[in-house]
């Protein structure tokens, strides 16, 4: 299951995505991984 804030993607739409974004993205993408 994947959860998605309005926040967040309305954050990933900006023309210049923070970085602490994308770090938290990349643990919540790693985190939904199999086996990850």
């Amino acid at each position: 299951m994947i959860l998605a804030d309005t926040n967040v993607v309305s954050e990933f739409m900006r023309p210049v995505v923070d970085p602490a974004v994308l770090a938290w993205a990349q643990q919540v993408a790693w985190a939904a991984t199999p086996g990850g």
